[in-house]
């Protein structure tokens, strides 16, 4: 792949480029950070030779395109990495996105999670939920996105890996699996359980499987996205569907939703 090709226009030397870590699995997009040599400023992605990679790629450009470009969206594109360039080579799909700085909640949230310093990692989450709630009530991007009444829009990976930032300055990044769906609790159950997740299986089967601080917080912040659902229903339907979103793009994490299933059928 020629990153010039890609970089075209953005006034940078393309030689200075680092791949940040491998795919997947080959159903995914190639991620490249493109530095100008002081310090990283764009994030490419590109798919080659596999058709899943590049409807990916395409259905992310898609989001972007809409939440930038959509009058009234302005408040939810301002969370967004501004898109830079899109396009089509012979190898596939392209876009360029700005690079997002900032803290990294992967940084410190299963730490703070091992010390049971529960309340940090919750004040986080509640204002990534906050968000959150504001996208999916957001009429005209829907409406853009052409998202019908009664859906709304689900990032489906919005946990702390792709979120920048805290304290109402947050970047929301990976909207390759972006999609519309009837419920409202998928994402934000994704955010809560994430933490847990990271620790381990078992970490996740000890927080929410018993009363634990962590878990009540976490259940008062899911409330508003449940709309009457009783919430370990809403687990069970969570976990299914990551174990079937993530079957051919990530295997080994989609395992881990397997398992976690399994457990807590019989808990």
């Amino acid at each position: 792949m020629n990153l010039d090709v890609i970089t075209k226009g953005l006034g940078l030397d393309a030689r200075h480029y680092v791949k940040p870590a491998a795919r997947k699995s080959p159903a995914q997009p190639h991620t490249w950070f493109i530095s100008d040599g002081r310090g990283t400023r764009y994030v490419a992605k590109f798919a080659v030779g596999s058709g899943s990679a590049a409807a990916l790629v395409r259905n992310e450009i898609a989001f972007y395109n809409a939440a930038h470009t959509t009058s009234g969206a302005e408040e939810i594109a301002a969370a967004l990495p501004k898109l830079m360039r899109t396009g089509d080579l012979a190898a596939g799909p392209y876009l360029v996105l700005e690079y997002c700085a900032g803290l990294g909640a992967q940084r410190w949230i299963v730490r703070a999670m091992l010390r049971g310093r529960f309340q940090r990692v919750l004040d986080w989450q509640a204002g990534a939920l906050g968000w959150l709630a504001k996208l999916q009530a957001c009429e005209p991007l829907r409406t853009a996105l052409g998202i019908a009444e009664g859906e709304v829009v689900c990032h489906n990976d919005f946990n702390h890996f792709n979120i920048i930032g805290e304290d109402g300055a947050i970047k929301v990044v990976d909207w390759e699996n972006w999609s519309a769906g009837p419920s409202r609790f998928t994402d934000a159950l994704h955010t809560l359980a994430g933490p847990t997740f990271a620790m381990g299986a078992g970490q996740f089967a000890a927080a929410w499987q018993s009363d634990t601080p962590y878990r009540q917080g976490a259940l008062r912040l899911l409330e508003p996205f449940l709309d009457g659902r009783d919430w370990r229903e809403s687990m069970t339907e969570y976990l299914e569907f990551q174990r079937a979103l993530l079957g051919d793009k990530a295997p080994e994490v989609a395992a881990k939703f397997e398992q976690a299933a399994k457990e807590w059928a019989v808990a």
